[in-house]
């Protein structure tokens, strides 16, 4: 296995574009839940709070292994 990066960009940008990943991983987690917090306010509604949260782990969980599906994909036709 070589030292060098898996394409031509710099360190920083793969760096940048990982910050968005996991950035955007963070906000498909809890955003459900957010959503489903406040539609229980409005509505008076119970458990619409953990659904939203179980949904956004499950999609949450989802995207990770798009992700990590499509970095293998790339490291075996680096090599």
């Amino acid at each position: 296995m070589s030292d060098q990066p898996a394409d031509d960009r710099p360190p920083m940008a793969v760096a940048y574009e990982w910050v968005g990943r996991i950035f955007a991983v963070c906000i498909e987690m809890i955003a459900p839940g957010l959503v489903g917090h406040w539609l229980d306010k409005k509505f008076g509604i119970r458990g619409l709070v953990i659904l939203g949260f179980a949904l956004g782990i499950t999609l949450a969980i989802y995207h990770l292994l798009q992700y990590a599906k499509a970095d293998q994909q790339r490291d075996k036709s680096d090599e």
